[in-house]
């Protein structure tokens, strides 16, 4: 699974590629910012994380009007902070990362991304 996330912060890109680590066969992109040619990495991904605290409205409305189009699966996230990252891929794969699935990555499953 292809997840392309937009918007963040870029000190923090190689913590939300870091994220996939847990997740088999789980892949990240970062884009900080909207570019030209950001249509075709969307429309190509699986899912997609929008956080919207560090990205214009512009951007952030043509973000969900692609992933709409393309009929790719969006969560947005009003922080970029890596553990709402990590609490937005949870929610778009449905799985921690542990060995079984779980709601949220609370402590229940007891795996290392807890908390």
């Amino acid at each position: 699974m292809t997840v392309a996330l937009v918007g963040g912060l870029d000190r923090l890109a190689r913590h939300y590629t870091a994220l996939a680590d847990g997740h088999e066969n789980l892949t990240i992109k970062v884009y900080p910012r909207y570019k030209p040619g950001l249509a075709d990495r969307i429309a190509s991904a699986d899912g997609v994380v929008l956080c919207t605290d560090c990205i214009s409205h512009k951007a952030a409305r043509e973000v969900y009007r692609l992933a709409r189009a393309n009929d790719v699966d969006l969560v947005c996230s009003h922080r970029s902070s890596v553990s709402a990252v990590r609490a937005s891929i949870v929610a778009l794969t449905g799985s921690c990362g542990c060995a079984s699935p779980c709601e949220g990555c609370s402590g229940g499953c007891g795996c290392s991304g807890s908390g």
